[in-house]
């Protein structure tokens, strides 16, 4: 189970764990850029297409995800 612990005198939080005799060690970002945007199409017939992107960057870690969505009303 990850724990996070913080020094007195450090300001960059860190989380760290092991897996039997292997400790991972993980430095958390101070600052981390949080970003979206997404766009929707619709068509004529009413047919809308959702297109998504999203992200956290930062120094030490990335994650990004994507996403598509059509829907069409029947």
């Amino acid at each position: 189970m990850p724990v996070q612990k913080f020094e007195p005198n450090d300001l960059s939080p860190a989380t760290s764990s092991s897996f039997g005799r292997c400790p991972i060690t993980n430095q958390v970002d101070k600052t981390v850029a949080d970003t979206g945007a997404g766009v929707d199409f619709v068509a004529a017939n009413d047919m809308t297409l959702l297109l998504e992107f999203g992200g956290q960057f930062g120094d030490n870690t990335t994650q990004s995800a994507g996403s598509l969505k059509a829907t069409l009303p029947f």
